[in-house]
């Protein structure tokens, strides 16, 4: 029987060690920077890219690039691995053949799951709205690309090629299958913690929104261990 205790303390003090070694912040502020290397492809295909909201496009550079402003989310390190989910509300592209548009906006990154979701909207000329595929569903892929974890490949997938076939006025044997073809690469570029976030994937900024740096956690969580394993032997 003390033994069974015994193991449940050290269970616990285990558990205890593993969650203290996870911080968590705010994003605060930001942005994600997409060079869209897919600028070509769709343009063959008869389509444009066009910022929509607080999106800005510049189109001096090859691959031309088009910035989101980052409003919100939250980045979790744990170890050396950072994972984040990332808000870019009120800002998007249109895709367009200049008669119809496939509006993408209020994209979610969430490194994580490994996609970027977004709401959906296509409109016709006119304005009139002819099709939609709801809000924050998954419309890219994510593939790291290099290290640290801040660069990714937007990759297609199946909603977003069918969006795009749509927006094109394709259909049957004259769709074309986008999903797995590259729309850009994403470089995510966060602040956290406050006015004195850090830079590019997150800052140190400590502001009141943070959890105890790492090191001062596990301090913690090792002394309340030593407290419970104690107790725990002493009612052994």
């Amino acid at each position: 029987m003390l033994l069974v205790r015994k193991l449940k303390f050290l269970t616990l003090c285990l558990l205890l060690l593993t969650a203290a070694g996870a911080r968590a912040d705010l994003i605060t502020s930001g942005n994600t920077v997409v060079d869209l290397t897919s600028a070509a492809a769709l343009s063959n295909a008869g389509l444009t890219v066009q910022p929509l909201g607080a999106a800005t496009l510049d189109g001096t550079r090859t691959p031309p690039a088009i910035t989101f402003p980052v409003t919100g989310g939250t980045s979790t390190t744990t170890g050396s691995t950072t994972a984040a989910t990332i808000n870019h509300q009120g800002s998007g592209v249109a895709i367009t053949n200049h008669s119809n548009y496939l509006f993408l906006t209020n994209f979610v990154i969430d490194s994580q799951k490994a996609v970027m979701s977004g709401d959906t909207q296509t409109l016709d000329v006119f304005g009139r709205n002819y099709g939609s595929a709801g809000s924050a569903t998954d419309l890219f892929t994510l593939q790291p690309t290099g290290t640290g974890g801040q660069t990714f490949r937007l990759l297609f997938n199946g909603t977003s090629s069918a969006a795009l076939n749509t927006v094109s006025g394709k259909s049957g044997t004259g769709t074309t299958n986008w999903t797995g073809t590259e729309f850009g690469i994403a470089h995510l570029n966060f602040q956290t913690g406050g006015s004195n976030g850090g830079g590019s994937g997150g800052g140190s900024g400590g502001g009141p929104n943070s959890v105890p740096e790492p090191g001062t956690a596990v301090l913690l969580t090792i002394g309340l261990a030593g407290v419970l394993l104690r107790a725990g032997l002493k009612r052994g």
